[in-house]
């Protein structure tokens, strides 16, 4: 996780994802996700996008990688991060 972006203190930045919305384009998958930076914004649903478009190769890379990652993480101990 070296080149991921960190705060200060070391820790990596991170949001929460709020949601997310995908569509079908012609041989694309869109894909939008809906962020926050604040408890305040989170409360008023004042969410930021990003929109991407993935290929299908790349919609489903994606979707093993993250089943992949959730299997890992619910292996782990509580409290714990590899």
């Amino acid at each position: 996780m070296n080149d991921w972006d960190l705060r200060p203190n070391g820790d990596v930045a991170v949001v929460p994802l709020c949601g997310w919305q995908t569509a079908a384009a012609p041989l694309t998958l869109l894909l939008r996700l809906k962020t926050t930076n604040s408890a305040e914004r989170l409360q008023k649903e004042d969410f930021d996008n990003v929109q991407i478009a993935l290929t299908i190769p790349q919609a489903r890379e994606l979707a093993q990688d993250l089943l992949r990652m959730a299997a890992v993480v619910e292996a782990q101990p509580k409290g714990t991060m590899q």
